[in-house]
């Protein structure tokens, strides 16, 4: 009997403590299974901290400005048809840009030492490192961007002062479509669209705006002809168009209105700009290095003239394969996508009010917006509390966006698509992440055509 109740009184302790063990799940096993976890909690076998079997990957985002240095987390996938977590764990901006500084080595060094205080020096071994560069340095020459790109390698490869996994090929110069891509695995990873128990059979398009550039990037519904990248994600592959239009940036595109203004005006240094605030004044050199001296005179009808002129699409002839966007550049249909708008696409939506709690962006009232605010003048602007700094750009992107969106890209003024934000949920959308994902979890991008 006695025995009999010593037995019971093990096996009872025994269920508490898997129990226990079951509900207090605290370190990670991988694939070991139910008794493994249960072995682990009870008898401290085969166990491994948390620690051990997360691993980091580390980005410098080189732009225009500043490079900023972005450390992730990864948390290995549960299986082999799951990706990787991956949590940014840092990120801080180092100005000036890449680009622009005298001593590359001091410069890279310094933001190393940040890196390997970020990251464990246990795992400082194993980590991956990458430098992306975007924006600014596409238009630095070639003989710049090589003899610059081999500086970083040299660094990089460099054990003394980086401890972290190099790989030639994880140094480079992202052209425009690259990063659209990324931004678009970025956004579509956030939303869950490649987890294997996904709710959402159909992926987001992505609009990005730079200072320098815009992209557009998303799966279309019908065949096609240019401009097509090939993803692959956990053995799936997605067909993506995606196209990145140089100087169509916000600083891009203050250039592009003087051009089309000194076009007009070919013998005039001094002119009026209507896509400026009234009374604000500013110095242009245009590409041909020519000085022009601009005085904003807040004429929103003559503005969208001027874009109008920028932005149109071709016909006939001129556009092959049809249709077109900006130009003669092929676009396929956008209907029926849902798209996030991101980056500089958000600043003068929610400048001028018309993006609510739900952030999606009405076209025509940000037109409408638009039209009213860019008749104030400066001081009027400054006085309802825009930065001085912004306060003509809100004038020009509240008009140029409306028009990009409905005479260049082909959405309807009365579309509910396009949502208007830099995050998803508290996580941003941003093609370092999705550049991440592909290069940490074996996955692929690739230009078709």
């Amino acid at each position: 009997m006695a025995g009999l109740f010593l037995v019971n009184v093990v096996t009872c302790c025994l269920l508490v403590s898997v129990t226990w063990a079951w509900v207090n799940e605290e370190i990670y096993i991988g694939k070991r299974g139910f008794f493994s976890k249960v072995g682990c909690k009870l008898f401290g076998s085969g166990c491994s901290s948390p620690e051990e079997n997360v691993s980091y990957g580390l980005l410098f985002d080189a732009g225009s400005s500043s490079t900023k240095l972005k450390v992730y987390r990864v948390t290995p996938a549960e299986d082999a048809s799951s990706l990787p977590r991956l949590d940014s764990v840092f990120s801080e901006r180092f100005a000036p840009g890449l680009g622009d500084v005298q001593d590359v080595r001091d410069y890279l060094v310094n933001i190393l030492e940040v890196a390997k205080e970020k990251i464990p020096e246990s795992k400082q071994k194993e980590t991956p490192i990458y430098l992306l560069a975007t924006d600014g340095l596409r238009f630095l020459s070639a003989d710049d961007a090589t003899n610059l790109i081999e500086e970083v390698k040299s660094v990089f490869s460099d054990s003394s002062v980086s401890p972290f996994i190099y790989k030639p090929a994880g140094v480079g110069i992202l052209s425009g479509e690259e990063e659209g891509v990324y931004a678009w695995v970025a956004a579509n990873y956030l939303l869950g669209f490649f987890d294997k128990n996904r709710s959402e059979a159909k992926s987001v398009g992505i609009l990005e705006m730079g200072g320098g550039s815009t992209q557009i990037t998303f799966q279309p519904n019908s065949p096609l002809y240019e401009g097509e990248f090939q993803v692959r994600v956990l053995g799936q592959e997605y067909e993506l168009y995606v196209h990145s239009y140089l100087q169509f940036g916000i600083n891009a595109i203050n250039i592009w209105v003087a051009e089309v203004l000194a076009e007009w005006n070919p013998e005039e240094t001094t002119l009026n700009n209507p896509c400026m605030l009234e009374d604000d004044e500013t110095d242009v050199q245009l590409e041909d290095g020519r000085e022009l001296k601009l005085t904003g005179t807040g004429d929103p009808s003559e503005c969208n003239e001027i874009l109008e002129h920028i932005l149109k699409p071709e016909t006939g002839y001129r556009c092959e394969p049809k249709p077109c966007a900006i130009g003669s550049v092929y676009q396929p249909s956008l209907e029926d996508i849902q798209f996030y708008a991101t980056q500089g696409f958000t600043y003068a939506p929610k400048e001028l009010g018309v993006v609510g709690d739900d952030e999606i962006l009405h076209i025509s009232e940000l037109e409408e917006a638009a039209t009213e605010y860019c008749g104030r003048s400066l001081s009027e602007a400054i006085d309802a509390g825009i930065k001085e700094s912004l306060a003509s750009t809100t004038c020009l992107m509240g008009l140029y966006i409306p028009k990009l969106f409905t005479l260049s890209y082909g959405f309807s003024p009365d579309t509910s698509d396009i949502t208007v934000t830099s995050n998803i949920g508290n996580d941003s959308i941003d093609w370092g992440l999705g550049a991440m994902v592909i290069e940490l979890s074996g996955n692929s991008v690739r230009r078709r055509r």
